[in-house]
């Protein structure tokens, strides 16, 4: 039989040894901290294997560098010879409007 009672000596609000409330407080502390860690982990996993997560753009900055992005797509196509002069001319104009 273990001494300390019931609870075998571990204080009736389920906290740290005998620290009562305090230490249920501090309990409580710790599982949100781990269930926040383990939702940020979640997280971090779906953005690694999704790229960024970011299917349209967040901001008007983002907008930005996604044509800027996209004109150089075009011109490395146009390097390449997968597209002519007429045609990069013609996407470009359609990427800007």
């Amino acid at each position: 039989m273990m001494g300390g009672g019931m609870m075998g000596g571990f204080g009736g609000l389920g906290g740290f040894g005998g620290l009562g409330i305090l230490g249920a407080l501090l309990n409580l502390v710790i599982w949100i901290g781990f269930l926040a860690l383990v939702g940020y982990g979640i997280v971090w996993i779906v953005r690694q294997v999704n790229g960024n997560g970011l299917t349209y753009p967040a901001t008007p900055s983002d907008a930005q560098n996604s044509t800027s992005s996209a004109e150089e797509l075009l011109k490395l196509r146009l390097a390449r010879g997968e597209i002519d002069e007429a045609e990069y001319q013609r996407l470009r104009q359609l990427l800007r409007s």
